[in-house]
């Protein structure tokens, strides 16, 4: 990691990211570093830290659009809904989110927004008083239709309609005007009402402490425009007008995951290695890795 040249600051002058970063008072400008010369799917991308606030960033957005995400498809697929297959990965986060949030939605009119395929909406629709998503993904929402999901391409598309509940899981991140984006959703609260929001962590244990090179190189992606911190996502959602309650750590992978990143450098150690995760260990890692502020996925919890 390196400290930035002008030609690396003009350009960040440019993007959106950064200019929205430095004046919600999240970055210090003259705390920026060259964090990775590369993400793991592109190499005209730059990655950038903030050693004073901890957030990383891409040093462009121009990438991102509407469209990419219309016509954007995956592989890697492993169970069903309606007619296509989803990433295996899905299923797990769904599954859990359902056990973590699904008393948040009981009785509840509940948006999803960035609903992908629907899995979550599959899983608690029926315990919700309405249950509809949003998800402009052809490849994802096509099937969530036909599945018999309330799944629209845009908020437009709901009229004047309002919320309890809206969630954004790991959708946050993807988006290169996060503010006005957080705006236009509080405007779809109910009063009282609460956004969710879970996003990857800046300060994963793995990026941070460990420094693990591989998993850097694997996990820094041209779609994550922003890995937030505690600090920082609750910032950007007050600079939107919410009041946030709260943002606590979740430990999505468990120690196995871990330990294998750092003695093979790949993916898929907790399917690996999952004999080494008991569940009282699984439950004391992750209370470790809150209490020092280094789980690998944080969820902000705000009120319009």
């Amino acid at each position: 990691m390196s400290s930035i040249d002008s030609l690396q600051r003009d350009t960040l002058e440019n993007c959106l990211i950064y200019t929205m970063l430095r004046e919600a008072g999240i970055i210090d400008e003259n705390q920026i570093e060259l964090y990775a010369p590369r993400v793991r799917d592109r190499d005209d991308i730059k990655v950038y830290r903030c050693k004073h606030s901890g957030v990383i960033f891409l040093d462009r957005t121009d990438h991102i659009n509407l469209d990419h995400y219309i016509e954007k498809t995956l592989s890697d697929w492993s169970f069903t809904v309606g007619e296509k297959r989803l990433p295996f990965l899905e299923l797990q986060n769904a599954e859990r989110q359902a056990a973590q949030f699904g008393h948040l939605i009981e009785g509840k009119s509940w948006l999803d927004f960035g609903c992908g395929a629907g899995g979550l909406l599959q899983i608690l629709g029926s315990r919700a008083a309405s249950a509809q998503g949003v998800e402009p993904t052809l490849w994802y929402a096509d099937p969530a239709r036909a599945a018999g999901l309330r799944v629209v391409s845009s908020l437009g598309e709901l009229g004047e309609q309002q919320f309890d509940l809206i969630t954004l899981f790991h959708v946050f991140e993807h988006l290169p005007d996060p503010i006005e984006v957080a705006k236009l959703l509080r405007r779809r609260l109910k009063p009282g009402g609460t956004l969710l929001i879970e996003v990857p962590h800046a300060r994963d244990f793995l990026l941070g402490t460990l420094d693990c090179a591989e998993f850097r190189a694997f996990s820094l992606w041209s779609e994550h425009l922003l890995l937030h911190t505690r600090d920082s996502l609750k910032k950007i959602l007050e600079a939107a007008g919410f009041t946030v309650g709260g943002v606590q750590g979740i430990q999505r992978f468990p120690l196995s995951n871990h330990l294998y990143w750092l003695r093979h450098g790949q993916h898929g150690g907790h399917a690996k290695w999952g004999f080494i995760d008991s569940p009282d260990l699984i439950k004391a890692y992750e209370a470790s890795l809150n209490y020092n502020d280094a789980t690998d996925t944080i969820v902000a919890f705000a009120h319009a």
